[in-house]
């Protein structure tokens, strides 16, 4: 049997369908749970958690957060990011947010 990490997007896919998870939260979690937490984060006063499930992944309040080089913050377009974004496979882009998203205006 394949390891999860090898598998293909589509083969994941058809075995997390399996699960027959109904809500996206609980689907998420779980993904983490086989695939390991995102390299893709949100940031928010000190705190980086998992854009996937939300789960928080480490804290740069006491000292530097040691996260993998490779990491991507929601939000923060820039160029440091972008070439990380373009190394990430699917394990880490499945069902995150787009991190480059235009931010909508208050104006709207």
């Amino acid at each position: 049997m394949k390891k999860i990490r090898d598998m293909t997007e589509r083969e994941f896919l058809e075995r997390l369908d399996a699960f027959q998870i109904e809500d996206e939260r609980t689907r998420n979690k779980v993904v983490c749970a086989l695939l390991g937490h995102s390299k893709i984060q949100k940031y928010f006063m000190g705190y980086y958690s998992c854009a996937r499930c939300g789960a928080q992944v480490g804290d740069s309040l006491g000292s530097t957060y040691g996260s993998a080089p490779e990491t991507v913050i929601v939000g923060h377009n820039c160029p440091t990011c972008r070439e990380n974004y373009a190394k990430l496979g699917w394990q880490d882009k499945l069902f995150t947010p787009e991190p480059f998203a235009e931010q909508e205006s208050e104006d709207e």
